[in-house]
């Protein structure tokens, strides 16, 4: 009893030590010590309960043929679960893509294909949400929700990563037509842009190149921006690359938004409008489900 005590008064002098912010982890370490024994006495019962409980099983006959029936009949109990545990063709098919669509995305990354990335990237989502609300991947022997889980984080990822890119793009100065318009679609799908904030965020890219060419660095030689080299531009290349930006700049939206130079109808339709209404259509082949919906591309060329 003087060594309860003694512990009691210890406790007592800690919690005035510590302040009354630590008084709630004290009590639950007090809990989880009688947790511990309370689980300790149970543990003891249960063997006891089953030692004394033996006797009686071998006494009686019928409870012995009881558990042997069970018994037999427990491997087809076995296998059954193990049928059912078996993952369905279609699930690995879909996982296996889904694992895929990041190095692919990669590929095309390196490439320089912004839009064709963007592609995969809708359909990586597609084939992540069919798999989450499928009760067969949820009854596959492995356990298909970590590598789907998994798998939607990392395109979250590269979603910020082709963003990235993309703009990269559009404030490097040697960036042709062809290639502002790959990283503009891919923009406008991924943050859903109407024309005339893609148009904002042009010509804020082609800002940002000029300022890039006053700066007195060297410019970038590659697609993605990366620089080459760190030595001073003269001055008269930097009059060349800016009056050679300021042009394009002008005439980047002409060809974009406006009309294409070898387009001859009457549409006036852009480049990008032309390639988003080839999206509209765009669908897996035999099916009819289309990644970019009706309306949302519908809304984005008639919105302003």
């Amino acid at each position: 009893m003087d060594g309860e005590h003694d512990v009691e008064l210890k406790k007592d002098e800690l919690r005035h030590l510590v302040g009354e912010r630590h008084r709630d982890v004290i009590e639950a370490s007090d809990a989880i010590q009688e947790m511990k024994l309370l689980a300790d006495k149970v543990s003891e019962s249960v063997i006891t309960l089953r030692d004394r409980c033996l006797p009686l099983d071998n006494s009686h006959p019928s409870t012995s043929t009881y558990v042997n029936v069970s018994i037999v009949y427990s491997p087809n109990r076995k296998n059954s679960s193990d049928e059912n545990a078996k993952l369905d063709p279609s699930v690995a098919a879909h996982l296996k893509l889904l694992l895929d669509i990041p190095e692919m995305i990669w590929n095309f990354m390196d490439n320089a294909d912004h839009t064709a990335a963007v592609t995969l990237l809708f359909f990586g989502r597609h084939i992540s949400a069919r798999l989450q609300l499928s009760s067969q991947a949820y009854n596959a022997g492995v356990d298909a929700r970590v590598l789907v889980k998994r798998s939607w984080n990392s395109l979250l990822h590269m979603e910020s990563a082709v963003l990235a890119a993309c703009r990269r793009r559009l404030n490097a100065p040697p960036s042709g037509w062809e290639e502002l318009c790959n990283s503009l679609i891919a923009i406008i799908l991924l943050e859903n842009l109407s024309l005339i904030k893609a148009l904002d965020e042009l010509m804020d890219g082609r800002m940002v190149a000029l300022r890039r060419i006053f700066s007195g660095k060297e410019l970038p030689t590659s697609h993605e921006g990366i620089h080459t080299g760190h030595s001073i531009l003269p001055t008269r290349r930097q009059a060349v690359l800016s009056s050679r930006l300021l042009i394009d700049a002008l005439n980047a939206p002409v060809y974009l938004f406006y009309q294409c130079p070898d387009d001859h109808s009457p549409s006036m339709k852009g480049a990008i409008q032309r390639e988003l209404e080839k999206l509209k259509n765009w669908n897996l082949q035999g099916t009819d489900f289309h990644f970019f919906p009706y309306k949302t591309i519908h809304q984005i060329l008639i919105c302003p």
